[in-house]
């Protein structure tokens, strides 16, 4: 599907000898369409998958994790030691995903991209992000079909594609983000305060808005959901997720993560003004 980004400039070379691998900005340039290549396959399924690294300890958000400075550093500092030839350890840097119908493979040595579809010879299709099960042993009775069977994980509900999940998500929270953006500057939110707690902490770098409509941001909150989902029914209106932060003279910001429902205290006597649904506009 993507050939690989480079090759090596010398024989048998560590990472130095791959103009990719030259600094963060080269890599983060070629991993950036393999990361959406396989994104996009994953998500269009009938059930989709969200892809995390394999490699990196923690990854949210794969499309923006893969190219980023953490996973560059991870895979030189861990995987492609100086002196160690690539080569060599390539084909151990693949990560795979098995679906009903094919599966796709990326390599993070140099972001080639490989898809299959249909179901190969003799092998079982797996579930999503599960590595294939090799066929059992025969038994003293004569073969696989005489061992006592083992139950199964019920199987997973279908749920709407992930593009699709996505743009709904955006279309629901666009107006908050964007408040939630212009009410931090007008409140004087300093910029080291500016964290997502759905995102653990993270820092919103790239803008609040535009964190806030990011799929990772996204796939955070899809995880919090499934976490919470017994919850979902409560007449009391559903699973909250909220957030504060604190602006200059005492003013405070508020977001709920779920609902979209901003709110806000602009002067010291606790005066407040809100948006109680998201979309709504507020003064």
């Amino acid at each position: 599907t993507l050939p690989p980004a480079s090759v090596a400039m010398r024989l048998r070379g560590d990472w130095s000898a791959y103009p990719h691998l030259s600094s963060r900005g080269a890599f983060k340039a070629a991993m950036t369409e393999p990361a959406r290549r396989v994104c996009s396959i994953l998500e269009k399924l009938s059930v989709p998958i969200w892809p995390e690294c394999n490699i990196c300890d923690r990854c949210r958000g794969y499309e923006e994790h893969l190219p980023a400075d953490k996973h560059f550093r991870c895979l030189i500092e861990k995987h492609l030691v100086t002196g160690l030839v690539v080569e060599d350890v390539r084909e151990q840097l693949w990560q795979a995903w098995e679906f009903p119908g094919g599966a796709v493979r990326i390599n993070y040595v140099d972001g080639e991209v490989q898809e299959r579809r249909g179901r190969p010879p003799m092998l079982a299709v797996t579930a999503p992000n599960s590595e294939p099960q090799a066929e059992p042993p025969p038994t003293a009775a004569g073969g696989p079909q005489d061992a006592p069977s083992t139950p199964t994980a019920a199987p997973a509900l279908p749920r709407p594609s992930g593009a699709l999940s996505l743009w709904l998500w955006r279309k629901h929270l666009a107006p908050a983000a964007a408040q939630v953006e212009s009410r931090m500057e007008l409140l004087g939110v300093p910029a080291a305060d500016r964290t997502c707690r759905a995102c653990r902490g993270e820092a919103m770098r790239e803008g609040v808005r535009d964190h806030l409509l990011s799929r990772s941001h996204f796939m955070n909150i899809d995880s919090h959901l499934e976490n919470i989902a017994a919850d979902l029914s409560e007449p009391s209106g559903g699973p909250r997720l909220k957030q504060k932060w604190k602006g200059l003279q005492g003013a405070e910001l508020e977001l709920d993560h779920l609902s979209g429902e901003v709110t806000w205290s602009a002067n010291e006597e606790g005066h407040r003004e809100a948006t109680s649904a998201p979309g709504a506009s507020g003064s």
